[in-house]
């Protein structure tokens, strides 16, 4: 299930678009086909023209997408009149996507394996606008959430699907909100489950950026029809093969082990440097934090 509501506000159709295509993609990094959905459409009052334009914007963009798609509506719901006041809540046309895998042997999960190569898969826009980084570090909700350009996107989930099936994908991960780095970070901190699951390091080499903004727009700007992949050194041909062959944007970026995630630039040095314990922490105390809560138990 999926729905960035911040993309929703910022643009209706292209938001709600950008719903369709990570909840696909979401399906497709786990090796299964999508084949249908169900939605949730949660908005405020429709009596006010503002939400009621939302509502049919978000429509119109969810309908189109799933087109491109060609995956089916199966059901769903609507509810209305979501606000505290005068006050309404974002736009949240949720999505649920199933699929279908032909063999349980094809399954993967998102968690990096102990070692092996990173490859992101996809076509890299990064935009700042309507991101997690520019509304939680400046404060600002403001700009266009990313374009899906379909032709790449459909192109993006055959290869996941096929290159599961095939066995060459060990892990894969899209991203989303946050960027390449939250989503890499996200792939480190549930890392090594079947050593452990302490997390497991990686590092990445990235293009030559001039200043530290771009880094950032590179780290933390949000696009649409990529993912990380995780596979073993000696496939890592074979899956550049295979991307090409569907058509899909594919890059050896990097390598998988130690207890770190590093990200340099080219020029710069080291454009990120963090222990891999460190952001599992941030990340298993993010949720109390933010509501005010002690920290829970650390997992053993």
């Amino acid at each position: 299930t999926d729905c960035n509501q911040v993309h929703v506000k910022a643009d209706p159709y292209l938001g709600a678009q950008s719903v369709v295509a990570e909840a696909c993609r979401n399906v497709a990094c786990t090796g299964a086909e999508p084949i249908a959905a169900t939605d949730c459409l949660n908005f405020g009052n429709p009596e006010r023209p503002e939400v009621m334009w939302e509502f049919a914007r978000a429509v119109e963009g969810m309908a189109d997408a799933l087109r491109e798609v060609s995956v089916p509506i199966v059901s769903g719901n609507v509810s209305l009149y979501n606000e505290t006041g005068d006050r309404s809540i974002h736009p949240t046309p949720t999505l649920g996507v199933v699929g279908l895998l032909e063999s349980q042997d094809d399954a993967v999960g998102s968690s990096l394996p102990a070692t092996g190569a990173l490859i992101l898969l996809g076509n890299h826009r990064p935009q700042l606008g309507a991101t997690a980084y520019a509304r939680i570090c400046h404060g600002i909700e403001q700009g266009k959430p990313p374009k899906v350009h379909w032709d790449e996107e459909r192109a993006l989930l055959k290869t996941l699907v096929e290159g599961c099936r095939r066995g060459l994908i060990l892990a894969a991960h899209d991203v989303s909100d946050g960027g390449l780095a939250v989503a890499l970070a996200e792939m480190c901190v549930h890392g090594g489950a079947l050593h452990g699951g302490r997390g497991v390091g990686a590092t990445v080499q990235l293009p030559a950026y001039p200043d530290a903004l771009s880094r950032e727009l590179y780290l933390f700007g949000e696009t649409q029809g990529t993912a990380w992949v995780a596979v073993e050194e000696e496939r890592v041909a074979d899956v550049l093969a295979l991307a090409q062959e569907l058509g899909c944007r594919a890059l050896h970026a990097g390598t998988i082990g130690g207890d770190r995630l590093v990200m340099r630039d080219a020029h710069k040095g080291k454009a990120m440097d963090a222990p891999v314990h460190e952001l599992r922490a941030v990340f298993e105390a993010g949720f109390c934090e933010a509501l005010g809560l002690p920290p829970a138990a650390p997992r053993p």
